[in-house]
């Protein structure tokens, strides 16, 4: 129940994190029961270290396996105030990931190292808290599943070619291999840029950005370095929430982007209570995919 010291609360932690939404929104949220100091120092916290925010249930259920089917296994993930012994499960994941949960006082409750796909039941302790879910791997790598480790190197030497070689050549010739072969030789040249990233000639890759993508770069996203290449998000107001759906559906990104899009304004809008607004820009996620499958 809100009260004098919860409002002050909430509005010393509104301050502090850079809520730019309308506080009176936070504490109709709190009167309905959210934990909203712990919601907005996830959120802030998120915005730091580039994370998704889970606020709903459905998107806690649905975790980082929608970003993982789109092939971005980089994206992490925090889940604010999830009950005690609430658990967590790894199914439908396609590369392991950590699961850590701290509560109020940032004190950890549990931590779970590298959980591979497929793990039904992981509790997570029996304190109130907060979840995030990150990468089991060096950000930025490729994981390769222990199975397939090796398979594409030993077809390469059995056919007296390096790895480099063999993908250049059956890339360069699809239609006389295997799918599975090019599959591989696939993954080995993607690997190649992933490893090497902006080198040659070119040097690394720039601390600072410059503007473009460089040529031979590894790096996977500079939206952040070129604003030509940004779209912007309005989800003040309905209205808003339409013009910026409408516009998403017409510009030339591909469809995990476009998607990418909206759910930071579905995100966005969902942390400040405006749920009309939020529901826009899931409709609008729902109408792209229907797109899709149409084409």
């Amino acid at each position: 129940m809100l009260n004098n010291q919860l409002r002050r609360e909430i509005l010393n932690m509104a301050r502090a994190t850079g809520f730019e939404g309308s506080i009176l929104d936070l504490y109709q949220m709190a009167n309905q029961g959210a934990n909203v100091p712990a919601m907005l120092q996830a959120e802030a916290q998120a915005k730091q270290e580039n994370m998704l925010v889970a606020q709903t249930p459905q998107e806690q259920q649905v975790g980082l396996r929608e970003q993982q089917a789109m092939g971005n296994t980089d994206a992490s993930m925090v889940f604010p105030d999830v009950p005690a012994n609430t658990s967590f499960n790894t199914e439908g994941m396609r590369v392991p990931i950590n699961i850590t949960k701290v509560d109020d006082q940032g004190h950890l409750v549990q931590s779970y190292q590298n959980v591979p796909p497929g793990i039904k039941d992981l509790p997570t302790g029996p304190k109130r808290g907060t979840v995030i879910e990150t990468p089991a791997y060096k950000k930025g790598g490729i994981y390769i599943k222990p199975e397939n480790r090796g398979k594409f190197t030993a077809w390469a030497k059995r056919r007296g070619m390096t790895v480099k070689e063999a993908a250049s050549k059956v890339m360069a010739n699809k239609e006389e291999y295997p799918t599975s072969v090019v599959k591989m030789a696939n993954f080995a040249k993607n690997f190649a840029k992933k490893k090497g990233g902006y080198r040659s000639k070119y040097g690394k890759d720039p601390v600072t950005g410059t503007g473009k993508k460089p040529k031979g770069s590894g790096r996977r996203l500079y939206t952040d370095e070129n604003p030509k290449d940004t779209v912007g998000i309005r989800f003040a107001t309905p209205a808003d929430a339409r013009a910026t759906v409408a516009k998403v559906k017409r510009v030339n990104k591909p469809f995990a982007r476009k998607i990418q899009i909206l759910t930071v304004g579905e995100q966005r809008a969902k942390v400040m209570g405006k749920r009309q607004v939020a529901s826009i820009f899931t409709k609008g996620k729902e109408a792209i995919r229907r797109s899709r499958k149409r084409a």
